[in-house]
């Protein structure tokens, strides 16, 4: 994070008591403008992760006003950063190159319907498997 302030110049927060200027009006407790630009957030994946990654809500640093560089912080911030996100992976997987997956079931008699749910029972239905190529390139390794 870097932050360039219109008094103190280019900080990057964490930093604790940095001047960022002054104004006439603080100290008559009267608005005043604020002059803080180029917010720059940098942020870096250092592990992998398939789909997407939440980033919870950080406050990244709060901004208080003081009337002299001796006063002891405290009270309400007049504005806070924070951040908060997801990241999203695309992903990208052909399953059989794009071509139509067939399974011959065979001859399946009409006796076998004749009752809801009838044909599920071990003895009349026999799963049938086939092999897929899946070709994920975006992925680490092979899904199965």
């Amino acid at each position: 994070m870097k932050i360039t302030d219109s008094y103190a110049g280019p900080f990057y927060p964490p930093q604790n008591y940095i001047q960022m200027g002054s104004h006439p009006n603080v100290s008559k407790n009267k608005p005043f403008a604020v002059k803080d630009s180029n917010l720059v957030f940098r942020l870096k994946v250092t592990r992998r992760f398939i789909n997407m990654v939440e980033i919870p809500r950080e406050t990244m640093f709060s901004v208080y006003v003081t009337t002299s560089s001796s006063d002891p912080i405290n009270g309400t911030p007049v504005y806070t950063i924070s951040y908060s996100g997801t990241i999203q992976v695309p992903q990208s997987c052909a399953i059989n190159a794009g071509q139509i997956v067939e399974f011959d079931f065979g001859d399946i008699g009409a006796s076998l319907f004749s009752q809801a749910g009838q044909a599920t029972g071990r003895k009349r239905f026999r799963p049938r498997a086939k092999p897929l190529p899946l070709n994920a390139p975006t992925l680490r390794r092979t899904p199965t």
